[in-house]
């Protein structure tokens, strides 16, 4: 079973890698080098044991496998960046005055 600790940045830059088609625009809308993106995606393909992203001279493309595994990512990137919906618990009233 592969290890499934990852870095959040890892999932955005392999999120933000789809959006744009390119390793190189994704870095750009993150503002982080090139290189790191790249690094951040392979070690992620590494760690989940498959490839994410088709490369090509024109950019990248998502893989089924890819495309499957970041529908579900997007969703818990979503829910893990929001904050917490903290509700005070109800309190059991012990029915002694």
């Amino acid at each position: 079973m592969p290890d499934v600790s990852l870095d959040l940045r890892y999932l955005s830059d392999a999120i933000a890698a789809a959006g744009h088609g390119s390793f190189c625009k994704a870095a750009l809308s993150l503002d982080v080098p090139q290189s790191t993106v790249t690094r951040r995606i392979l070690i992620l393909e590494s760690q989940l044991g498959f490839p994410l992203f088709l490369r090509e001279r024109s950019g990248v493309k998502l893989t089924v496998a890819g495309s499957d595994f970041l529908a579900n990512a997007i969703s818990g990137v979503h829910q893990l960046s929001a904050p917490p919906n903290l509700q005070p618990r109800p309190t059991r009233d012990s029915g002694v005055s």
